[in-house]
């Protein structure tokens, strides 16, 4: 969301969820996001009050037309002393994915799992064996959507999970990748058309 450690109401990258067409958008934090971290602001900004037609996922749910959209910042710490949302591999990381419930379809998370378009050009998986774990054998979410590695941009799918990195931005921030455009079924008895 931020690039930068700071942002305005009137700043471009507040502006821009507001001028998307979609009726409903979603927005999770990421590690360029310090304002939103505790832990690197003392007085971290409410995103809310600036996402004014969007909804903002911290550790926790959501539902549009029946479907349960479940969204977390977090990512293993790495060389960046200043990353926001970081925490060590193990256990602190390990306990946020823990908190993940287990009725959703969709979670989206900064970061990537373990071996799933996390690939960096150096050819080193960096996604989190934690995260994995938990969608593999708890979760089971129909569709984990990720950014974070720009170099990761795709998708696969396993054990009945599709997982997509969506990172629009190459490795120099250009925006090259064109946006995953994917469909869920709704629920029965869930209609996108008002009654």
């Amino acid at each position: 969301m931020t690039k930068t450690r700071g942002f305005l109401p009137h700043d471009p990258r507040v502006i821009w969820p507001r001028q998307l067409p979609q009726k409903h958008k979603l927005v999770i934090a990421g590690n360029h996001d310090g304002l939103l971290d505790s832990k690197l602001c003392a007085r971290p900004t409410d995103p809310q009050t600036l996402l004014t037609n969007a909804t903002y996922l911290q550790d926790e749910s959501g539902t549009i037309y029946g479907i349960k959209i479940y969204g977390s910042p977090w990512i293993p710490e790495h060389t960046s002393l200043h990353s926001a949302f970081s925490l060590p591999r193990g256990k602190a990381l390990r306990e946020h994915w823990r908190a993940i419930p287990t009725d959703i379809d969709v979670l989206v998370t900064h970061g990537p799992p373990w071996g799933h378009c996390d690939l960096t050009c150096k050819g080193y998986n960096v996604g989190c064996k934690d995260l994995l774990e938990e969608v593999k054998d708890r979760v089971k979410p129909k569709f984990h959507i990720f950014g974070h590695l720009h170099e990761g941009y795709g998708k696969t799918k396993s054990d009945g999970t599709v997982f997509m990195n969506v990172s629009t931005c190459d490795t120099c921030y250009e925006p090259i990748n064109p946006p995953i455009v994917f469909d869920l079924s709704l629920p029965s008895g869930y209609s996108k058309t008002p009654r």
